[in-house]
């Protein structure tokens, strides 16, 4: 294999140009922003298909689209390394959505192809508008802010999208046939103040699955019919 390999030379430079170079780069260097350097790769490279870097940028030309077009629920929100803070973040979507295998890797559930752009696009945007219609219309907390205060941020995204991914595998092995409207005015139903306090208190991708697994148990208990053979272990779907 060949590499490109960028060097920077620097000419004529005394003794002690160099060693104070060398101390300012390895004593004063900064970490890069992770959501600037996913937004880098998402640029134009071409990246070999089946690498990381190869599904990391078409999350982020997803989600990118997401932040970008006024049609979608998540339109200015999503702080992509460049512009002012959000409260999500593009580190969250993309993990979440590689994680959860709704792009990239062998399942890339929300792509026909690992290069289908569009499909999961329109398909998020769909999902998020059913997600913040329900939680507009549920009345069982003291004010609608407060759920999509905290489902449209990074820690309830990642449970969505976990969600998500149950929804599909689920569906995509005959075990259910849920829309995400009826899963979501089903989850709806959970939601109040207490309920919202305890997702709170669950933290990063190991938190989402714990909440996930409370939140599926709890919609299989309430729920009867459409979730009788609903399953919890994605090992057997």
């Amino acid at each position: 294999k060949e590499y490109e390999l960028p060097v920077i030379l620097f000419d004529n430079m005394t003794k002690e140009e160099e060693i104070e170079m060398f101390l300012r780069i390895n004593t004063e260097q900064r970490k890069i922003d992770p959501n600037l350097a996913l937004a880098l790769k998402g640029g134009d490279l071409n990246w070999p298909v089946g690498t990381k870097n190869f599904d990391e940028k078409q999350a982020v030309s997803v989600v990118s689209k997401l932040n970008n077009e006024s049609n979608s629920p998540l339109h200015g929100k999503i702080y992509m390394g460049y512009n002012d803070k959000q409260k999500i973040t593009l580190e969250t979507l993309v993990k979440a959505l590689l994680k959860n295998n709704l792009i990239g890797n062998k399942l890339h559930l929300l792509q026909d192809s690992v290069y289908d752009l569009e499909k999961p696009y329109k398909e998020l945007v769909k999902i998020f508008k059913f997600l913040k219609k329900e939680l507009n219309t549920s009345g069982n907390t003291d004010n609608s802010d407060n759920k999509q205060g905290f489902f449209f941020t990074n820690k309830g995204l990642r449970i969505i999208l976990r969600l998500i991914q149950f929804i599909i595998r689920n569906n995509n092995n005959n075990k259910t046939n849920l829309s995400y409207e009826d899963f979501f005015k089903d989850l709806s139903k959970l939601i109040n103040d207490d309920f919202l306090n305890e997702m709170e208190k669950y933290y990063g991708e190991g938190g989402a699955t714990k909440a996930v697994s409370n939140i599926l148990n709890r919609i299989k208990q309430t729920n009867s019919g459409g979730y009788t053979n609903f399953e919890l272990d994605l090992k057997k779907i």
